[in-house]
């Protein structure tokens, strides 16, 4: 530490004032006992709380890591502890329990309060700098026992300390509530969204009805895929499921299919992370983000491979994510051609359509909810991965409105897209903000800035050295009491006793 400290304080290793990992409870357990079970998922990030409702047996333990009432438990491994999945336990099950292999316990051995030194730990820039030291293979790399020992830290006199506590706490409440609030409404505009796009693809969105029918555009539809499809695809698809709500009588469903000149699968080519010249983007399903697409992260294939020359994309194309989790799978996007020169990848799948269906629509169609109930219906589980093949994407139900409807609803939609957008940049500001405050306050707390300091308060040295002190006594009482038993038991003989009986030795 190389500022100055305040008056009072000093500096410690967490290795001189905590015990780290104790392997027994300080109360002990009988093995039909009932304790509290903490795994990783039950301990939050960033906010020092924990949920210990879920209980074991002691004789049940097995080799979780046990540690008790006002213990302080820190993330090891890679995410949890950037994530910062630190607290210190509460409300335990008979004041014990025993929690996931992950974790490092920390026990204050009376130098600094619990709270406090899970306050520290929770600083961003310390878990920035334990990442930064983390050891193992990727995806499995954790925080050595060795660094978190000598991690050193400001250590204020005991009862400053606890106002310390007092008054960073009452400025994080008032913080934490402003950050369920920019949550909130987070998740608000996130289900609005959702609403808007089923009343846009259900027709009741936009009042205002045209006098053409979506029977004409399917009829013309089909008239103009006829001209272009080869033979295999001149019949299409049969639409797989009815459409799942009602809507306006000049409204059509049809079969994804029935709109569609190439339903087609991407490139499987190895491609390169960095660009070289003349290389043409690729895009993957990491690239189709909340219907659209970002185009900061790209692969490359060189502009001469075979694959670049037929699947280079065309303004209008939509990309339907065909292979991914449960919850991604079936995501989709639609390329421009502002966006320049790009082809796709095999985890893809190309629609184009004929005129007079407007790409955006089919795309509002698929990551509506309504869309989402479809491709749930149909998706493939595969090694942990959902799949919708292309012969279940031609077949999806697709609600079909006059192509002037579908520029009127999709208007609207954008319109609404773009105050949402602009109400979610100004709650993330906020919670940027909210938490640039959160680690102030901390750093603030651990420079002796929050409180005042009172010269009346016991020094922390003076507390640290008297701890130290009885350490060292009780180690010497131990390793004498330990002595005494090993070389002050009376000697056995092999004597014959005489007539008079004698005290037997103990």
């Amino acid at each position: 530490m190389t500022e100055t400290l305040p008056s009072g304080w000093t500096t410690a290793t967490i290795g001189e004032i905590c015990k780290i990992n104790p392997r027994q409870f300080t109360i002990p357990a009988e093995e039909d006992d009932l304790i509290s079970k903490v795994p990783m998922a039950a301990v939050e990030a960033e906010s020092g709380r924990m949920d210990a409702s879920e209980t074991i047996r002691v004789s049940d333990r097995k080799s979780l890591t046990p540690f008790e009432e006002n213990d302080v438990l820190f993330a090891k491994v890679t995410p949890c502890m950037e994530n910062g999945k630190i607290a210190v336990a509460a409300n335990l099950h008979g004041g014990r329990a025993v929690g996931s292999t992950e974790f490092f316990v920390l026990r204050s051995t009376g130098a600094i309060e619990p709270r406090l030194l899970m306050y520290y730990l929770l600083q961003p820039e310390l878990r920035k700098a334990a990442a930064q030291a983390m050891t193992g293979a990727v995806g499995l790399r954790r925080v050595p026992r060795s660094y978190l020992e000598a991690i050193e830290l400001p250590l204020p006199p005991i009862a400053e300390q606890r106002r310390i506590i007092e008054a960073l706490e009452d400025h994080l409440s008032h913080a934490d509530e402003a950050m369920k609030y920019f949550k909130t409404g987070t998740q608000k505009i996130s289900t609005l969204s959702k609403s808007v796009s089923s009343r846009a693809v259900s027709g009741n969105l936009v009042k205002f009805r045209y006098l053409e029918s979506g029977e004409d555009l399917r009829s013309a539809a089909l008239a103009r895929r006829a001209l272009v499809v080869p033979k295999r695809r001149c019949k299409p698809i049969t639409i797989g499921a009815p459409f799942p709500t009602a809507i306006p009588a000049n409204w059509t469903v049809v079969a994804l299919d029935e709109l569609a000149t190439a339903i087609e699968y991407g490139t499987s080519a190895k491609t390169r992370p960095r660009e070289l010249p003349d290389d043409v983007p690729v895009l993957r399903m990491g690239n189709i983000q909340q219907g659209g697409l970002d185009v900061t992260s790209l692969k490359y294939l060189p502009v001469h491979h075979a694959d670049v020359a037929k699947l280079t994309l065309v303004d209008g194309d939509l990309l339907f994510n065909r292979t991914n989790s449960a919850e991604l799978v079936g995501k989709t996007a639609v390329y421009r051609a502002d966006l320049g020169p790009m082809t796709f990848a095999s985890y893809l799948i190309r629609c184009q359509f004929v005129s007079g269906v407007i790409p955006e629509w089919v795309s509002l169609v698929i990551n509506s909810i309504y869309g989402r109930q479809y491709i749930a219906a149909v998706s493939s589980q595969q090694v942990g991965q959902a799949n919708v093949n292309g012969t279940k994407l031609a077949a999806m139900p697709i609600p079909l409105p006059p192509t002037q409807e579908q520029e009127q609803i999709l208007s609207a939609v954008d319109a609404f897209k773009s105050k949402a957008d602009h109400f979610t940049d100004i709650l993330s500001l906020s919670s940027t903000r909210g938490m640039n405050l959160r680690s102030s306050l901390l750093t603030a707390a651990f420079s002796g800035k929050l409180v005042r300091q009172d010269p009346n308060d016991e020094p922390a040295s003076v507390l640290l050295g008297r701890i130290k002190a009885e350490k060292s006594t009780h180690e010497k009482l131990s390793k004498t009491g330990r002595a005494a038993s090993t070389h002050g038991a009376p000697e056995h003989t092999n004597c014959i006793p005489s007539g008079t009986q004698e005290e037997l030795p103990l």
